[in-house]
């Protein structure tokens, strides 16, 4: 049977779950040995290793009748008080660490719905600046194609007010090469339908003392034909000497073969 003063080192600390606590240990050790000490427990113990075996023999202050002593009783209580506590302070302990586990999980679900909340944010925001960039793109495309529309719709105004001009100006001489340079889609020089407004008589025109005097005492609107026929003799020269160039240009260069 193993001695009663060992069950009484060893069961507070069992009882504690085998916590290294230096200073525990220390006041228990301490707590027992006053016990003893006021018992007289303690020469049961000394000696030279007759003392145990005498306090079983059945002396008045041995161990087994301690057991039925009202201090031992006592301590048994303050055992069983000192395991409550400490019991509690692990549970307190448990209770702890699972609070600061709940917080730092709690703190990482924040942080992961902050991130998602940011990335949310940020594809929201490229997804906005991507359709303000194609709802741009659209516009460009559709003014580009108004562009289009514009110029070919003025290439062709232009072509058509100078078919008409071209009617002013004696061609005769260069009908093929107009017929040949001067196209535009359905649209081409026709010829044939010459307008004379030369009502100056042979009159020099770039003498502007001859043409002053021969229209001087003509009516308004033959003055105002005079005027025109003048500025379309002007200008149909002009035109001779520009198709002269694109003459010259095309022989070298054989452009219109490339084209057609």
């Amino acid at each position: 049977m193993v001695p009663l003063v060992c069950l009484l080192f060893v069961v507070p600390f069992v009882a504690a779950g085998g916590h290294d606590n230096n200073d525990m240990m220390a006041m228990m050790q301490q707590q027992m040995m006053n016990m003893m000490a006021q018992k007289g427990w303690g020469n049961q113990m000394g000696g030279n290793g007759g003392g145990m075996g005498g306090g079983m023999g059945g002396e008045s202050g041995d161990w087994w009748n301690a057991q039925n002593s009202d201090d031992y009783e006592a301590y048994q209580k303050w055992c069983a008080e000192r395991t409550a506590a400490m019991e509690e302070q692990k549970q307190q302990q448990e209770m702890m660490k699972q609070w600061e586990e709940t917080q730092a999980k709690r703190k990482m679900e924040v942080e992961r719905e902050q991130h998602a909340k940011e990335a949310s944010e940020r594809k929201e925001s490229m997804m906005a600046q991507w359709k303000m960039w194609q709802m741009r793109l659209n516009q460009q495309h559709e003014f580009d194609n108004l562009m289009g529309v514009f110029t070919e719709l003025k290439h062709g105004y232009m072509f058509a007010v100078t078919m008409e001009f071209l009617k002013f100006c004696k061609c005769s001489d260069f009908t093929d090469e107009l017929q040949r340079y001067f196209m535009h889609g359905d649209m081409s020089y026709q010829g044939g339908e010459d307008w004379d407004l030369d009502d100056l008589n042979g009159i020099d025109t770039t003498n502007a003392q001859a043409v002053a005097q021969a229209i001087a005492n003509l009516p308004k609107v033959d003055q105002l034909k005079a005027f025109f026929g003048g500025l379309a003799g002007s200008m149909c020269e002009g035109a001779r000497v520009y198709v002269a160039r694109v003459k010259q240009l095309e022989n070298q260069y054989k452009f219109l073969d490339h084209l057609m």
